[in-house]
């Protein structure tokens, strides 16, 4: 098994702004990463939906409550970045 490449919080923000994009047919360049996640629409199935492939891609199970309690995609890339880097 290959190891774990590390992701910084700029790549995680990276990820979860194309998937919110792609979601909801945004521009990621209109997404502010300060922004509460629940004000971009999302609903409760795309964000288990988010979470699941940003698990696959970062190699770590993640909760999808997550989003809820870093709610900006700033907080929540740096918290995922503490987790998964450690």
């Amino acid at each position: 098994m290959d190891i774990l490449q590390k992701k910084s919080a700029t790549d995680i923000q990276s990820f979860i702004k194309e998937k919110i994009g792609t979601a909801l047919e945004i521009p990621v360049d209109n997404m502010d990463i300060d922004q509460d996640i629940e004000t971009f629409g999302l609903d409760s199935i795309m964000v288990v939906h988010i979470t699941a492939d940003l698990s696959t891609w970062a190699g770590q199970s993640l909760d999808p409550s997550l989003f809820y309690k870093h709610n900006t995609i700033r907080s929540s890339s740096g918290y995922i970045a503490s987790i998964i880097n450690q």
